[in-house]
């Protein structure tokens, strides 16, 4: 969610180099240009409020929370992202996995379902020691042995949850690799 609609912090980062989306008549619209060039006073103002002392010293972040159209527009790229796989490769479907202790979790769900979007929620597992021990020092994204550790509880799932076996079936013997 915080690709979609990125925070101060995002965009002032690498992520303001980041596609703009927005909903327009419940449509997914990409503006072709990154945020910070779709919103240059936004992102300005942004900046400058990132750098003050006090904005620092008490952790504010703008936008405060997420809200209910950031879920709305996370669900419409994850729907149209599923009708671009069913039409490009074939895919019978887009299953989303949610992460471990997802903060977001309850309101993705809604727009999953909402939409018809499959799902594997991962959310109420609470892998934080396993994975901040298995993070890529210095960069906070997880490691090769995290990526493994969830492709497994992937797999797992796949395989032994019934709505998901139609899925299973087609990626096994694909050029993923997932053996049965």
């Amino acid at each position: 969610i915080g690709r979609v609609v990125p925070s101060m912090y995002a965009i002032s980062d690498w992520r303001r180099f980041q596609p703009y989306y927005y909903l327009e008549n419940g449509k997914v619209v990409a503006a072709g240009m990154s945020y910070r060039d779709a919103r240059p006073l936004a992102t300005t103002i942004l900046d400058f409020l990132r750098e003050r002392a006090i904005v620092k010293y008490f952790g504010i972040n703008i936008p405060a929370q997420t809200t209910q159209e950031d879920f709305k527009l996370t669900g419409a790229i994850l729907d149209e992202m599923r009708n671009e796989l069913r039409h490009k490769i074939g895919a019978q479907d887009l299953i989303v996995v949610i992460y471990p202790q997802s903060e977001y979790a309850s309101y993705l769900r809604f727009e999953l379902e909402k939409l018809g979007i499959y799902y594997i929620d991962f959310s109420p597992l609470n892998l934080y020691d396993y994975l901040a021990v298995h993070k890529i020092q210095f960069d906070g994204h997880p490691s090769p042995q995290a990526h493994e550790f969830l492709a497994k509880l992937i797999n797992s799932a796949l395989k032994n949850q019934p709505q998901f076996a139609k899925f299973f079936n087609w990626w096994v013997g694909s050029e993923f690799g997932i053996e049965k």
